[in-house]
């Protein structure tokens, strides 16, 4: 879902949100910094397809796509990315409340009330933009659970494009609207979640900036 920006003023030569191939200076970035030619990504998807057959009750997408989302993040070594597919699925498997067996009209829901949603243009290093926001964020229509599911599922939907997966993710979470009716609707465990999901993420460049974080103090140190 992306944040309705038609106010705002479309940045000059900006990529948009939705690119399905890699520019040619991504291209570039992909081999200078990633190490990244044709017969590394060949070698390497074999590799770790391989490592991932032999790892016991490991149900894993097997998609050229998905699986270099992993190599790409890090830099091509197999090991840590096989890691990282293993710690994907272990996170996931904690909570398949949220994962499995759900509907995606709730998703839809959740993503339309504008609390989560991606900017339609990258910034001028190509990364895609989140918007995390509490300011149209009703608890009492969508909860913590929800807000976590349609974020983990629109972050598996970006990263598909082979841009992202070299530029990387900017997410910005803003506090601004943030009160007393919101809080009894916390979570920690979702907030463990979400710490979890940055530890074991599978994004390039992953950059978290957090505005306007006063208000959130203020109303939890006062509780």
């Amino acid at each position: 879902m992306l944040v309705d920006t038609t106010k705002a003023v479309t940045p000059v030569n900006a990529l948009p949100y939705e690119l399905d191939y890699m520019t040619d200076d991504l291209r570039k970035r992909a081999k200078s910094e990633l190490f990244e030619d044709e017969d590394t990504r060949v070698n390497s998807l074999k590799l770790l397809r391989t490592m991932l057959k032999e790892e016991k009750g490991l149900h894993w997408q097997d998609d050229d796509l998905f699986l270099l989302s992993f190599l790409r993040a890090r830099k091509f070594d197999v090991k840590r990315a096989f890691t990282v597919v293993k710690n994907f699925y272990t996170v996931m498997g904690k909570h398949d409340e949220l994962y499995y067996n759900f509907n995606y009209a709730d998703v839809k829901r959740t993503l339309e009330e504008g609390s989560v949603g991606f900017l339609p243009y990258r910034d001028e290093e190509g990364c895609v933009i989140l918007i995390i926001s509490t300011r149209t964020w009703n608890p009492y229509e969508n909860t913590l659970g929800d807000i976590m599911r349609a974020l983990t599922s629109g972050l598996v939907n970006a990263i598909r494009s082979p841009s992202t997966q070299v530029a990387g993710f900017k997410v910005i979470v803003d506090f601004s609207g943030f009160t007393f009716r919101h809080l009894p609707h916390v979570s920690p465990s979702y907030l463990l979640l979400f710490a979890d999901a940055l530890q074991v993420s599978h994004y390039t460049n992953l950059y978290l900036e957090v505005t306007l974080l006063a208000s959130l103090l203020y109303i939890v140190l006062n509780v």
